[in-house]
């Protein structure tokens, strides 16, 4: 069993490398991950890292925005976040997994919709540096 360091060692490892699909095999066992594309340009090369900070997924379950009975006030695009604010969360059975801001900045956008299955490591939402 990958531990969730082993899970985001190799999701990182894949998204560094453009890798979008991986199946391994061994005997009867399979393991298979698969990332959404990387965005390119028109003329193809990838577009450069920008000032954006992705909040990810910390485990697979269902996305639930915050502000819904957490007491605490819901986010607005454009919202100023701190870094371990928590943004949302992701409900796997009745655990809440909290999705902390990696970084201080403004919320861009408002991720997914309510109860959309996120895989771990999944991107959630965008935090724009404001520095």
């Amino acid at each position: 069993m990958l531990s969730h360091t082993d899970l985001d060692r190799l999701l990182d490892a894949m998204r560094a490398t453009g890798t979008t699909e991986l199946r391994v095999t061994s005997g009867s066992d399979l393991l298979e991950f698969g990332l959404a594309p990387l965005p390119v340009r028109a003329e193809g090369a990838p577009i450069p890292p920008t000032a954006v900070d992705v909040a990810r997924s910390p485990a697979i379950g269902f996305w639930q925005r915050r502000g819904l009975g957490d007491g605490l006030s819901p986010l607005s695009v454009g919202d100023s976040v701190m870094a371990g604010e928590i943004l949302g969360y992701v409900q796997h059975a009745l655990v809440l997994w909290p999705v902390a801001a990696p970084a201080d900045g403004e919320l861009v956008d408002l991720g997914p919709d309510e109860d959309t299955l996120l895989g771990h490591g999944d991107p959630v939402l965008q935090i724009r540096n404001t520095l």
